[in-house]
């Protein structure tokens, strides 16, 4: 196991705009103006990316790499100042690091070779040291059955909810104690994705078999359900993101069981009646990351040709493509500050977005 602590020299401040408020969607308040993408910094590490997110407060990344053993966290202004390697691990989540910005604690998965039992570890990062190992939602099974597939922190910094490589569960721990909330098994499917409304209040589950569930955080009841892609054979909706202002959700497929078109598609449903608001099919699959901007007026969508920023109030508008490869694995973007950071092969890439 390897640590690196570096000083933190730059404090840095993100200014933060108001989102929209409960009597308007996001979509009242657009102007219909180019986009530009100005590149801020590029960053880089060793080995192969597999995930970047920024903190809950946009004034630091976090990124995971060589199959999610090696977390690294930088400055907003690009200055690296912890790495961890935890060595190898054979199972890894393919989109998950966070920070939690009120303790400064790092939060990755739990090294395969400790304890099979254990799902997240819980680094200090000012001193470099582990805080604690935290047990799985099935710490009498076996690794596949606690360590975490996927996980996210809550915008409010006081949940995290994660679901195994054996996704029929989903389980939300406090994060003041570590103790699990409740843990769920999920009726007759898998968890694809996870995410946490801009309030903390709900949960959202993207599943394998093409539906979104929004459970409640406080006590895991089902408060509605979507099927966003209309064939179960056609995707997984492998990407979900709340809108700023938690009228709406993102979904985007991975890879489909057939090539139709539609698990091409990216979508925006109305939470309020279910009704699809803009559905974007000109992506190439599987979408690979899904990034809200501009205060939601706004949707980055990363493919394998690339990313691009679509309107989210013009549903025939073209998009404006700014990044051109194959290499993107992950995308990460702040909406009120509109930056937005991609991970793609060993670079991560800051762009700011306006108008």
């Amino acid at each position: 196991m390897k640590i690196k602590i570096l000083i933190y020299l730059v404090a840095s401040t993100v200014l933060y705009a108001g989102t929209s408020s409960a009597s308007e969607s996001s979509a009242d308040i657009c102007v219909s103006k180019p986009y530009k993408a100005r590149l801020e910094q590029t960053l880089n590490v060793d080995k192969e990316l597999n995930a970047v997110s920024w903190s809950s407060d946009g004034q630091r990344i976090i990124t995971s790499s060589a199959f999610g053993t090696v977390a690294t966290v930088w400055t907003d202004m690009g200055i690296k100042i912890f790495q961890i390697d935890e060595g190898p691990n054979e199972i890894f989540p393919l989109d998950s690091i966070s920070i939690q910005s009120e303790y400064n604690y790092l939060i990755m998965p739990a090294a395969r070779q400790t304890d099979s039992s254990n799902a997240l570890s819980i680094w200090d990062i000012e001193s470099g040291n582990k805080i604690l190992d935290v047990k799985g939602p099935q710490p009498d099974m076996g690794p596949a059955f606690n360590l975490p597939w996927h996980y996210t922190l809550s915008p409010d910094g006081q949940s995290i909810v994660i679901t195994a490589l054996r996704g029929e569960h989903v389980a939300l721990y406090d994060t003041k104690d570590w103790h699990i909330k409740w843990n769920i098994e999920l009726p007759k499917t898998v968890a694809a994705s996870l995410a946490f409304s801009s309030t903390s209040d709900v949960v959202g589950v993207g599943t394998i078999d093409g539906r979104v569930l929004l459970l409640s955080s406080a006590d895991a009841h089902i408060l509605s359900e979507y099927r966003v892609y209309h064939d179960v054979s056609d995707a997984s909706v492998n990407n979900l993101r709340f809108s700023p202002d938690g009228k709406f959700f993102a979904a985007g497929a991975g890879l489909s069981m057939d090539g139709r078109t539609e698990a091409a598609s990216m979508k925006i449903i109305k939470i309020e009646d279910g009704s699809e608001y803009r559905t974007f099919s000109g992506n190439r699959q599987p979408i690979r990351g899904i990034g809200w901007l501009l205060n939601g007026c706004a949707i980055a969508v990363a493919d394998d040709t690339g990313v691009s920023l679509y309107p989210t109030d013009n549903d025939n508008a073209v998009p404006m493509k700014f990044v051109y490869t194959k290499q993107v694995i992950s995308i990460s973007s702040v909406p009120s500050s509109n930056r937005l950071a991609v991970a793609a092969g060993r670079e991560i890439k800051v762009f700011l977005i306006s108008q």
